[in-house]
């Protein structure tokens, strides 16, 4: 539309002055619409139409499509910004939650390992005393049996030469018997008297009658001391056997906890390692989840809260249907105007046509 319709206008025909001034309609359409929608925006555009209210249609309607571009461009950008927040709040809370269930993991990863390196410590500590005390008795018996062997080899050694001894004296007693071919008695044949009684013999005599007498005492005597050594080399062997048998099996109880030992000091160094590298793990972790944490806090000044999406929803969805509106109204007003000029250009025609 040229600046100069609105004169030519006014030169031919009906004046326009006689309608209602489409102009002052779309003012009050804008004021209306900004009443009722709170629109500052609006408000603002009604009063600078008013201020223009002489002017030309064409002024008044760029102001008004101005307004619309305006709003509209408004609209993609907060589009674009609303499409890129949801994008970034999207992802850092779901890396949030990401790494606060790695954090949580490794924490009881960590915990549970330490509570392992702890029973194992002490599962330790009692196979280490429980192997000292298996050591201690290994010793004790040890001392004993060299006691007791010690003492079975003199009982032994003192009962072979007590018999090494009786046979040497029995053989000196029957070549004496055979040179003299009688047994030389003492006084009036009295019966040869031993002061002390021999434990092994056999009968109450005090006295030996005859030189059969004395070489029977003798190997009584001499087989008491076979049966003592007899005896006492069986009692040897029983202990003996008793002894290694119970080292064998000490022995093997003994090895079979320090090879737990070892099983469990090693599996100690393993989840000691594991512990380390976890705790790694989780101060990496820790710091990523707090860059995130405060990225999100970031977020909020353009975003607003990513915790509260369903009411920034809810807001974006409010100020876009407002400007919807303000568009609505603008959109109306330039209806106004349009239809104005339409009839307006109707009856400069018609004006046109009757003065010809």
């Amino acid at each position: 539309m040229h600046l100069n319709r609105e004169s030519e206008l006014q030169s031919a025909g009906p004046s326009f002055i006689q309608i209602d001034d489409p102009k002052a309609q779309a003012v009050k359409v804008l004021i209306a619409e900004a009443t009722k929608l709170h629109s500052k925006s609006l408000r603002r555009l009604a009063q600078q139409i008013t201020a223009h209210l002489s002017g030309p249609f064409d002024e008044i309607n760029q102001m008004i499509q101005k307004m619309i571009f305006r709003l509209m461009a408004e609209q993609k950008d907060e589009d674009d910004h609303k499409a890129w927040c949801d994008l970034e709040s999207e992802k850092s809370l779901e890396s949030r939650d990401d790494k606060q269930a790695k954090k949580e993991e490794l924490e009881d990863k960590i915990a549970e390992a330490k509570a392992t390196v702890q029973k194992l410590t002490e599962d330790v500590v009692t196979l280490e005393d429980e192997v000292s005390k298996i050591v201690a008795a290994i010793k004790e018996a040890t001392a004993v049996r060299n006691e007791e062997k010690a003492e079975n080899e003199a009982t032994i050694k003192d009962a072979q030469d007590a018999q090494k001894a009786i046979t040497a004296a029995i053989a000196v007693l029957e070549d004496f018997y055979k040179e003299q071919g009688s047994f030389l008695q003492t006084g009036l044949h009295e019966p040869v008297v031993v002061e002390a009684k021999p434990e092994t013999w056999e009968n109450d005599s005090t006295g030996l009658q005859s030189p059969d007498g004395v070489l029977d005492m003798m190997k009584t005597i001499s087989a008491d001391f076979a049966k003592m050594e007899a005896d006492t080399q069986a009692t040897e062997e029983t202990n003996q056997k008793e002894y290694d048998q119970m080292v064998t099996d000490e022995s093997i109880n003994k090895a079979g906890k320090e090879q737990e030992i070892e099983d469990k000091n090693r599996e100690k160094a393993r989840l000691t390692d594991k512990i380390a590298t976890w705790q790694g793990k989780h101060k990496h972790v820790t710091a990523e989840l707090e860059a995130v944490v405060q990225y999100l806090k970031d977020l909020i000044p353009a975003c607003g809260d990513a915790e509260e999406a369903d009411q920034n929803k809810q807001d974006y969805e409010d100020r876009k249907q407002a400007r919807s509106d303000e568009i609505e109204a603008l959109r109306k007003a330039q209806t106004i105007l349009e239809e104005a000029f339409k009839e307006k250009a109707f009856l400069q025609r018609k004006a046109s046509i009757r003065q010809h």
